[in-house]
């Protein structure tokens, strides 16, 4: 039996509790925002996830774990084939530790998932193909409930793990976690909060320290890498979807996903404002990739010291891994951030002569 709904009327703790006792087979997938998860279940178990969260991925996760090199991650990519598979047949990595960390893939999507108070869920049944995880919902779901509250006060502070931080006050570190101090050592070095939780051995408790020193005020968010608000930014969700189709029919498609994004933030509980930012998101990236994606493309930087220059996050980072080798279309696997974000600051930094393509 198929069943959507709203997860202020039916938490995710409840959907996936109700899945287990019912031995369901198929596919749950929930939305809240822009962001996007998905479950494979198989009578009380979870054999897969997916998210659309970009420093999610498998790819990812086996660079910042140093479990993989670049050469091996760039092939496998390159095969076109599943890529857990092509990192086996290639002998890359070992089958047993390729487990664990998909396991730990499954059991950190369900414990974010199950901390969502707000967004949409859909189940549709059918048959699951055989995997090599089987995540028991029953073992991993208490565990995801009693760090639900958590996760929704780091939430609080931390909104977005696409952010860099800055030392505010060494003095304020909680002198009882020494653990603590190497969190403020990476954060000194400018690294994004996204990659310090990617190469912690927990997501969960590297996200949890973040937020521990940003509430004693040790660590600040660095707002300063943030895109400015349009003069618009007060507009309510109605308003700003309005203004996004605008845009979009005046051929702005970046502007109007920018204000559909915001749209979705105010209101994310509104289907159809999701569908909009989805619809403007396939838009965009259907150009850019006509645009950019069409033939072979090594990105190469052209500048002595791209430093130099005035860039956003985004750009920033999207410098930081063009290296003359990884084509554009394997840089959109490493990179931990949207495809359509990627290419949009391509254009500009090829536009600006930053880079060639």
């Amino acid at each position: 039996m198929s069943l959507k709904g709203s997860l202020a009327t039916m938490p995710p703790g409840d959907l996936f509790e109700w899945l287990a006792r019912r031995g369901a087979r198929g596919s749950v997938s929930l939305e809240r925002g822009d962001v996007r998860r998905g479950f494979e279940v198989d009578d009380g178990y979870l054999l897969a996830t997916r998210s659309n969260v970009p420093s999610e991925g498998l790819g990812h996760l086996l660079l910042a774990r140093g479990l993989v090199g670049e050469g091996a991650l760039q092939d496998a990519l390159r095969s076109q084939a599943p890529l857990a598979g092509a990192l086996l047949s290639a002998g890359a990595i070992s089958e047993p530790a390729l487990r664990v960390l998909e396991e730990e893939r499954v059991r950190e999507s369900l414990a974010e998932a199950v901390s969502w108070s707000e967004g949409g869920f859909e189940f549709t049944p059918g048959t699951t193909a055989e995997m090599p995880v089987r995540v028991a919902i029953d073992d991993a779901l208490p565990f995801a409930l009693a760090e639900a509250p958590r996760r929704r006060e780091i939430r609080r502070v931390l909104p977005s793990d696409a952010v860099q931080l800055w030392v505010a006050d060494p003095d304020k570190v909680p002198g009882e976690r020494p653990d603590l101090a190497a969190v403020v050592a990476r954060a000194a070095e400018g690294i994004s909060v996204d990659q310090i939780a990617l190469e912690a051995p927990s997501r969960f408790e590297a996200l949890d320290a973040i937020a521990l020193l940003l509430e004693a005020g040790a660590l600040r968010l660095e707002r300063r890498t943030r895109r400015r608000e349009r003069p618009d930014n007060q507009l309510e969700p109605t308003a700003l979807a309005q203004a996004a189709r605008g845009r979009a029919v005046g051929g702005d498609r970046a502007g109007a996903l920018e204000l559909a994004r915001r749209a979705v933030r105010g209101a994310p509980e509104r289907d159809e404002l999701r569908t909009l930012f989805h619809s403007l998101e396939r838009s965009l990236l259907a150009e850019l990739s006509r645009d950019l994606l069409g033939q072979f493309r090594v990105p190469r930087v052209l500048l002595e010291d791209p430093g130099a220059v005035q860039l956003d996050e985004v750009e920033r980072r999207v410098v930081a891994r063009i290296d003359g080798h990884w084509d554009l279309l394997s840089l959109l696997q490493v990179i931990p951030l949207r495809e359509v974000e990627i290419l949009m600051a391509c254009k500009r930094l090829a536009a600006r002569g930053i880079i060639s393509l």
